[in-house]
C-alpha cells in the first residue's frame, strides 16, 4: 500500500517561511489545516512554537533540515557568479571514474606550484 501524499500546501507556507514563522502565523496555518480536513481535526493548536513547526512540517511533508537557496535580488555579485558558472561544464566523468576504481575524488587540488606535504591529502588517492 502506497503512502499518501501530503496535503497541499497552503499559499506562503515554505520551508524558508516556516522556519521563520512567529505564533500568529503558525497558528493560522493550523486552523487552515484543520480547516481544509474538515470534519477531522488533524493539528492541535496548542504546545510551543517549536512543536507547532514541527507539526505542521511533518503534516505537510516539509524537511527542515534543508533550508533552500534564497534566490538573490540583484545582480549576483562577482564571488556568485563565479560559483554558479563553475558547476556549467561540470559533467562528473572523471568523479565516476576514480569512484568506480576504488579512489577517493578531490575536487581542490592546489596549484602546481605550491608544495604541500603528502599529509594534506589533496591528491587524488587511488
Amino acid at each position: 500500500m502506497a503512502a499518501a501524499a501530503p496535503p497541499t500546501l497552503p499559499d506562503g507556507l515554505t520551508v524558508s517561511t516556516l522556519i521563520g514563522a512567529k505564533g500568529a502565523q503558525l497558528r493560522f496555518w493550523i486552523e487552515r489545516a484543520n480547516a481544509a480536513a474538515g470534519d477531522k481535526k488533524v493539528l492541535k493548536l496548542s504546545g510551543t512554537v517549536g512543536q507547532q513547526r514541527t507539526s505542521l512540517a511533518v503534516y505537510y511533508g516539509l524537511d527542515l533540515t534543508v533550508v533552500p537557496r534564497q534566490d538573490a535580488i540583484g545582480t549576483p555579485t562577482l564571488d556568485e557568479s563565479i560559483r554558479d558558472r563553475q558547476w556549467e561544464d561540470f559533467e562528473g566523468v572523471e568523479w565516476a571514474a576514480t569512484l568506480q576504481a576504488g579512489g577517493i575524488f578531490k575536487l581542490l587540488a592546489p596549484p602546481p606550484s605550491h608544495s604541500l606535504p603528502a599529509s594534506i591529502g589533496y591528491a587524488r588517492e587511488q
